[in-house]
């Protein structure tokens, strides 16, 4: 099995959105995944809190928005592989 993760509409008591407070974007984002650690194929879910950062190029008239992972909650890893896991889920989220 690969390592893959997929964002959900809910999960983990949590509903993937964007919110706007205090001149701030934050997307809550539910998520359930797999991840291959030394042969053990590992299924978890859980959620990101992102914060999303936009920049305007005016000579381009096109607005960009960055999402940056602020922390990862997950559910169903053991300790030992919560960094291995936390990491492989922030670089997808990032990436995506």
């Amino acid at each position: 099995m690969s390592n893959k993760i997929t964002l959900l509409p809910e999960g983990s008591g949590v509903k993937t959105g964007v919110q706007f407070h205090s001149g701030n974007i934050s997307a809550p984002m539910a998520f359930t995944g797999s991840y291959n650690l030394l042969g053990n194929c590992m299924q978890f879910n859980g959620w990101a809190q992102t914060s999303i950062q936009l920049r305007f190029d005016e000579p381009k008239q096109t607005v960009y928005g960055n999402v940056n992972v602020d922390g990862v909650n997950l559910e169903g890893v053991s300790p030992v592989a919560n960094n291995f896991v936390t990491v492989f889920v922030q670089t997808a989220i990032n990436q995506a």
